[in-house]
């Protein structure tokens, strides 16, 4: 192997990862998952598409370990660790109504 084609296995690699978090990296205000957990509804990726389905089809099975509708609730937490101070227990309760992925996953 040439340290050519190091360098564009490398390249290639990083374009995946820079297109993947242009995706699913949730402290960007850019990304398609953040503009997903602003507008509630939209039509989405492929990508981001095949990760909502592929986690409510595990949900399913192993009993619904993962909520995918709970990015405010991340939001609220981020916030208190960059503030360090801890969120008022009615906003987190507030959230947590919100975020049962059961009731408000709808793919068409």
């Amino acid at each position: 192997m040439s340290v050519r084609s190091d360098k564009n296995i490398t390249d290639a690699v990083r374009k995946e990862i820079t297109s993947l978090d242009a995706v699913f990296d949730s402290c960007s205000e850019n990304s398609e998952i953040t503009e997903l957990n602003v507008k509630k509804e939209m039509v989405c990726s492929s990508e981001l598409t095949d990760l909502i389905l592929k986690t409510e089809t595990l949900n399913r099975t192993y009993g619904y370990g993962v909520d995918i509708s709970a990015g405010r609730l991340t939001d609220l937490w981020r916030g208190a660790i960059e503030t360090g101070i801890i969120p008022d227990e009615e906003k987190i309760d507030e959230i947590l109504k919100n975020t049962e992925n059961k009731k408000n996953l709808s793919i068409r």
